[in-house]
């Protein structure tokens, strides 16, 4: 487990905003240095597939088997798989994908908790939701940040959390970064030397971190700068029509309370989880019937 953690948040590129990103690279700083996930908090025992992680309600919201609402929770960083505290982001497609081919699920319901994730795996569940035919809501219950924002910016209609009339809530951070720890000077310090050795035609192998290493950031930006266009490319077809680019560009990464994410066209409406579940089953009764 320690080490599928690894290789999802060391080394990729990152769709999170920034002071969540300090908070969890420490967190997987710690767990390589004491080889222990006791620094991440543990899922709930109670999980039992997807009948808990992904519950039905009806329309007074209240939990049911049969409710015409499904909730899907998108929590925590964002990971491909999943990590001993949140669902992955193939787990959460899966969940979505279910809702969309039950023909007893009337809207889906998206709450939303997070400051984003990894590059990989964002894509393809954006694009699962995009592709839902029933009514989609977003529900801001907290942070909705980068790729949390990518994800939930293909719902049909984005709502936020009203608790202290909007405040509570942080939207945005949209942008793609790169962050790592340099732990040279510590290694060295420690008498850890690490060595490398490389066939003799691979004599590239290690060139891009090399380059890295050296301060030399032109390929790693280019790199950041075409998934983040792609990013930009999708958030801006998924809310076309209520972005004020004009009024504030909110596709550099900056981050907005509800009051202002609804100023700027980030969300429809700040409302409570009550009102959200009522306006999917409405935006459900008038869609018209696909073949």
């Amino acid at each position: 487990m320690i080490s599928k953690i690894f290789l999802q948040v060391l080394g990729r590129p990152w769709l999170i905003e920034e002071s969540q990103a300090h908070y969890w690279a420490g967190i997987a700083r710690e767990i390589f240095i004491t080889k222990s996930l006791d620094a991440v908090p543990n899922r709930d025992t109670r999980s039992n597939g997807f009948s808990f992680e992904f519950p039905r309600v009806n329309a007074n919201g209240d939990q049911t088997a049969k409710g015409p609402v499904q909730l899907v929770r998108i929590e925590g960083p964002l990971m491909k798989y999943d990590s001993s505290a949140f669902l992955g982001m193939e787990t959460l497609q899966q969940g979505i994908r279910a809702a969309a081919n039950d023909d007893t699920v009337k809207s889906i319901i998206l709450i939303i908790d997070s400051p984003g994730g990894t590059v990989d795996g964002t894509h393809n569940l954006a694009r699962e939701i995009e592709k839902v035919k029933k009514p989609v809501v977003a529900f801001v219950n907290g942070y909705m940040c980068s790729a949390a924002y990518w994800i939930g910016s293909g719902a049909r209609e984005i709502i936020c959390d009203d608790a202290n009339g909007g405040y509570n809530s942080t939207i945005g951070s949209i942008g793609t970064i790169a962050q790592w720890y340099d732990t040279k000077a510590a290694d060295k310090k420690a008498g850890i030397k690490e060595i490398i050795v490389t066939a003799s035609k691979s004599k590239r192998k290690t060139s891009y971190w090399d380059q890295i290493d050296k301060g030399v950031y032109d390929r790693l930006i280019k790199k950041l700068d075409n998934l983040n266009e792609t990013f930009l490319s999708a958030i801006q077809k998924n809310r076309a029509g209520k972005l004020n680019l004009e009024r504030e560009d909110v596709l550099e990464g900056d981050i907005y309370d509800g009051k202002d994410a609804l100023k700027y066209g980030l969300i429809d409406k700040i409302a409570d989880l009550p009102y959200a579940i009522d306006r999917s089953l409405k935006l459900a009764r008038h869609m018209k019937p696909a073949f």
